[in-house]
Parts: structure tokens; sequence; C-alpha cells
């Protein structure tokens, strides 16, 4: 008897675990895709999110490829505190990626025109989005100006990929 064919992959969105290191659709026991996290600074990871500390680079990888990824970056701040003390957190994203929406920050998350608070006193937050298809994004976050730490949350990604299964 001949092995059972592979049934037809279908699109399925998986939403992102951090502290697994796993994306799972909301089927219980449905299929689930590696997503691994590296990063040059401190990434403390915790469920859905990811907060983001010091000045840095996060690559985060994933186990095939995806498309129509959207996440959250939260907790963009702008302090002015006199300059030197100051915080001017800015994200970049690559590669390029959309911006659906924003409360309180502007910016396109790219080099030329990093995601950052709007306004002196107030937190920002922006929902990316990335077409794809990819297999990895790069997250930077930095400090345009002062020398305070730079924080911010990654919280919410999710993306659609092709979520074949064996046929019984």
């Amino acid at each position: 008897m001949a092995a059972a064919p592979f049934a037809a992959a279908s699109p399925a969105r998986f939403t992102v675990d951090f502290t697994a290191g796993r994306a799972v659709t909301s089927v219980p026991g449905g299929p689930s895709i590696a997503v691994g996290v590296g990063s040059t600074g401190s990434v403390v990871r915790a469920g859905g999110s990811s907060d983001l500390t010091g000045t840095q680079t996060v690559t985060i990888t994933f186990g095939q490829e995806v498309r129509d990824v959207t996440f959250t970056v939260a907790g963009l701040t702008r302090v002015n505190n006199s300059g030197i003390n100051g915080l001017l957190e800015q994200v970049t994203v690559a590669p390029a990626p959309g911006v659906a929406s924003r409360s309180g920050a502007v910016g396109a998350a790219t080099a030329a025109s990093p995601l950052q608070a709007s306004a002196e006193g107030q937190e920002g937050s922006a929902l990316v989005t990335m077409a794809g298809p990819l297999r990895s994004l790069t997250i930077t976050l930095s400090s345009a100006q002062g020398r305070a730490v730079p924080r911010v949350t990654i919280t919410g990604m999710s993306f659609i990929a092709e979520a074949g299964t064996a046929a019984p």
C-alpha cells in the first residue's frame, strides 16, 4: 500500500508566542511554525510580546516562508529633559514595511523615516504590516536624543503561512 499523500496546503493565520519560540493557529493541536529571535541587546519575551531594551537590532526568523505579517510597536517615548538626559526612541523595520495605523506616532519605520513619538511627553504606537513573502525581518531600536535607555514593546505579531498536514 502506498503512503498517504499530503493534503493540499491551505493558508492559515498564525500568532507568535515569543516565549515558546513558535507560532500557532487558533486550532488546538493544530500546526505550528518555529520562530527564532536573535538580538544584539536585551529582549524579554513574555508570551505574545517582546520588550526590547537598549539600542539594538533584533532579527526574527520564521521556520518557513510567511506573508501578511502584522505587529504593533508600542511604548515609543519622546522626552526632551534638557537634551542630554532626553530620549527620542526610534524604530526601523526591514524589509521596508507599511504602517497601517498610528496613535501618537509618526514615521514609516524605515531608515529615512523611523517610527517615533509625535510629541514631547507623548507615548506612541504603530501597527506595522509587511506583505511578504519573507523568511525573516529585522527591527532596530535606537534613541536619537540624549543618553536615556530606549525601551519599546513588540506585540501581537501574526502572519499567514501555508499549513499543510498529512492526509488521513
